[in-house]
């Protein structure tokens, strides 16, 4: 869109700077759109294939490294109404420990799948235990799983949600 109109793509999207102003490609950094959807709900199988790229002005992305990101499209309603079905979330692969990743969204391998969860620590079992929950959690049932297999698991947490007002 930004192409045919002439435009900036960042401003475009933010509105911010001269829109008159083609962008140099440093402005925008391309993430990978992988295929497969994550789960808010039901654990789905990932085919980590790349789909497309999505195309993100650097300056949303904070002080991210571009080359640990990866998007994908959200499928499900257990993260309704924070995410929703077919939203993009863009996942920093970046390591954390589970400590840095508490209270936050995270994506992360869960029984064959791949799901997108609020991380906590499970209040029944102290720092042995995490919790994976669904903002939804009146339909869904949060995911206890131990620390250190919950740490092996998270690929990585949720740093940008596209998707449609609604």
């Amino acid at each position: 869109m930004a192409k045919t109109w002439g435009v900036s793509f960042c401003w475009l999207l933010t509105g911010d700077g001269d829109g008159n102003k083609k962008e140099g490609p440093s402005h925008v950094v391309d993430i990978p759109l992988v295929g497969d959807a994550v789960a808010a709900g039901a654990p789905i199988v990932p085919y980590d294939q790349v789909e497309s790229t999505i195309p993100v002005p650097r300056k949303m992305l904070r002080s991210t490294d571009p080359g640990r990101l990866l998007a994908v499209r959200v499928a499900g309603d257990s993260m309704e109404p924070v995410l929703r079905k077919g939203d993009i979330v863009v996942v920093d692969r970046s390591k954390c420990s589970l400590r840095e990743l508490r209270g936050k969204i995270v994506v992360a391998r869960v029984d064959d799948g791949i799901v997108v969860k609020y991380l906590d620590f499970d209040p029944r079992a102290g720092h042995t235990h995490v919790s994976l929950a669904s903002h939804n959690a009146r339909k869904y049932h949060a995911i206890i799983r131990s620390a250190k297999e919950v740490e092996e698991a998270v690929v990585g947490k949720v740093v940008l949600v596209i998707g449609e007002i609604k």
